[in-house]
């Protein structure tokens, strides 16, 4: 900030660097995602026919931790390699289970954090 000023209530004091999460503050508003206070993962699926979004996300560009078009970043496709063999592992080699119940699962601070515990139970599978 270039000068002091108070915003909400709080001073904040020439010099000082505000980072603003406009990601998080376009997914929680209305106009960009009906129902935004709902859990809806089918929203996030794509047609196959069109490659468009299932649910009712008014926009395809709204999360894009990645960047997008030739400035996007180039790691992007090996972490979603490696996600992919991770998560594939895990489920070929353990039973994974989860035993709390998920409603308000997630506090919002700066960033959205765990409101309980994150705690999965793997069992080995045998056969």
């Amino acid at each position: 900030m270039p000068h002091d000023v108070v915003l909400s209530g709080y001073r904040i004091v020439a010099g000082t660097d505000v980072a603003i999460a406009a990601n998080y503050q376009m997914a929680n508003m209305e106009e960009y995602v009906p129902r935004v206070r709902e859990f809806l993962p089918e929203r996030w699926l794509r047609d196959e026919s069109n490659s468009k979004l299932v649910g009712d996300t008014a926009t395809p560009f709204m999360y894009l931790p990645f960047g997008f078009g030739p400035r996007a970043c180039a790691g992007k496709r090996i972490v979603d390699m490696m996600l992919e063999i991770g998560v594939a592992r895990l489920v070929r080699n353990f039973e994974i289970g989860f035993d709390y119940p998920i409603e308000n699962a997630f506090k919002t601070q700066f960033f959205v954090q765990p409101n309980i515990p994150f705690k999965f139970k793997f069992v080995e599978r045998t056969a």
